[in-house]
């Protein structure tokens, strides 16, 4: 999977875009590993001819938790009479001439278990591209779960609506960013009046195709140490063993929560945490990555090639990558530390946000991407929701008539009031917030108020360390993601890297693709191999 990502991203690496750190669970269902599985076309349908083939892998991990009773536009139960899953299950998902080229429908098919006790139903995404060419896949994006029914096709990829996350069609393997996993892809079959899907009762099962891993087998030597298990960290250790390397792979993580996919708390308020991790306990155990979870960096020794954790404990590393993201700027308003005044970073703020908006005035300072995720998400469960910005209009980067439509789309079209210009002087309450002062003299209600200022980079650990930082705290980094100390690299939301493409220039652009592409790259140019 990385290899082909790798090389469809390759035109983009003079951007130094190589990988960081959603809605309804990446990594739902438990998950158990079985070899290839094959194919079997049932004999007793005549004039059939085969489309487009399943994926070829010789790993498989298997979602066994998939959702029943969904709707679908077809519905039948298929007989089967083995104990086996790897059993053949032939159906049939729609007429030939049901769908036009570059049309696409999800169909739900209700199969039998193995065992004969219950009935299933499982959902097929089906596809026709043009020159009458059908393909079968799984339904949802491996990376944040959206129903691909509403992406888009487009070159023999389909994208996924939310994130561009891009799956080819006929194998199903990843093919941009972001994400980890491939899509299943399930034979097609054509008789003169339909379309048919051939595959097994464990193929269709699936919901993603992980690629092989290998195991530790040194684990007497210091270990690769990763510090920061967002999606750059944790792109970093899956790609080592995606590669072939067996030592040590060490993950250090602040929070007490498994890794989990930051970008999607914004997204969705209904999100538990079992939604939104990235893998479960198990997956890190199979694959010998090491998780310490709940500690902190407190110092770095690069000549001793030693950290120190906040609890005085002492980790020797071969290569240390840094991969600790940001958090979020302090707000300097007075009144900040009042109860009712929040920021949004980790699961924990995501459930108080969750529980304090409920019939409240809310009102968020701030008008760029994160701040009218948090609005949108909110949605109608709030009495009123407000969004404070400074500039004159929402995201001021891409222009005045970019952020004037987006003002005009979300005001037509949703509960949310956008007040631009507005820098607010004071939040008033006694203990509580309960309304604010803008700098122009205005008073408004506020029950609950969301900070969300930006982020700057967590890099206060490496103070001292020799380690360069730019006067904002990012890692200077070169186009390998090398610092300036040997055998200490840099990746993610804390760096300042080149673009190449645009002589050199360096820029720090925190950002879910350009992180992940930088935990991928690092692995291929660098001599952690």
């Amino acid at each position: 999977m990385y290899r082909s990502v790798r090389q469809s991203l390759s035109s983009l690496k003079g951007l130094n875009i190589v990988g960081n750190n959603s809605i309804d669970g990446g990594g739902g269902g438990d998950e158990i590993i079985m070899n290839k599985s094959i194919i079997i076309n049932n004999n007793n349908n005549n004039n059939f001819r085969s489309d487009s083939a399943a994926s070829s892998v010789d790993e498989i991990h298997i979602d066994i938790d998939q959702r029943r009773s969904l709707s679908g536009t077809f519905s039948r139960a298929a007989r089967v009479d083995s104990a086996v899953h790897g059993i053949p299950v032939q159906e049939k998902l729609c007429g030939i001439n049901e769908l036009q080229d570059g049309e696409m429908k999800e169909v739900t098919l209700s199969i039998l278990s193995a065992d004969n006790i219950e009935t299933i139903d499982y959902r097929i995404l089906v596809i026709k591209e043009k020159d009458d060419k059908w393909y079968a896949l799984a339904p949802n994006c491996t990376y944040c779960n959206t129903p691909l029914i509403k992406g888009v096709i487009c070159h023999g990829r389909i994208r996924c609506p939310l994130h561009g996350t891009a799956f080819n069609l006929k194998s199903g393997k990843l093919e941009d960013l972001p994400g980890f996993d491939s899509l299943p892809a399930f034979k097609v079959t054509l008789s003169l009046t339909d379309v048919f899907l051939s595959t097994t009762l464990t193929k269709i099962s699936q919901t993603r195709i992980i690629d092989p891993m290998s195991k530790c087998k040194d684990s007497i030597n210091d270990p690769v140490v990763i510090v920061g298990a967002g999606i750059a960290g944790i792109t970093c250790a899956e790609t080592l063993r995606h590669e072939g390397y067996n030592g040590r792979i060490v993950l250090i993580s602040r929070e007490d929560h498994l890794p989990y996919n930051r970008s999607l708390l914004s997204k969705n308020l209904d999100l538990l945490e079992d939604d939104v991790i990235f893998r479960k306990k198990e997956f890190y155990e199979i694959h010998d990555i090491e998780l310490l979870l709940g500690h902190r960096v407190k110092t770095i020794n690069v000549e001793e090639k030693i950290l120190t954790m906040d609890d005085e404990k002492k980790i020797t590393f071969k290569y240390l990558v840094l991969a600790t993201g940001g958090i979020n700027k302090p707000s300097t308003i007075k009144g900040a530390d009042l109860d009712g005044v929040y920021s949004l970073r980790d699961i924990s703020d995501h459930s108080v946000i969750q529980q304090c908006s409920v019939k409240k005035h809310v009102t968020i300072v701030g008008s760029g991407f994160i701040a009218l995720e948090i609005a949108s998400a909110i949605g109608k469960r709030a009495r009123s929701i407000t969004v404070l910005g400074k500039s004159g209009t929402p995201f001021k980067t891409f222009g005045p008539t970019f952020g004037r439509n987006i003002r005009s789309f979300l005001q037509d079209h949703t509960r949310i009031t956008i007040r631009q210009d507005s820098l607010v002087r004071s939040f008033e309450g006694f203990d509580q917030v309960e309304h604010m002062v803008l700098k122009d003299g205005l008073c408004a209600v506020a029950q609950t108020v969301i900070i969300a200022n930006g982020i700057h980079p967590c890099t206060s650990m490496l103070v001292g360390s020799g380690i360069q930082m730019n006067t904002m705290g990012y890692v200077i980094v070169d186009e390998q993601m090398k610092t300036n100390q040997t055998n200490v690299f840099a990746i993610g939301d804390c760096t300042e890297f080149p673009l190449t493409l645009f002589g050199g220039h360096r820029i720090s652009l925190p950002h879910v693709q350009i992180a992940q592409f930088q935990g991928l790259e690092i692995c291929f140019d660098t001599n952690l191999l």
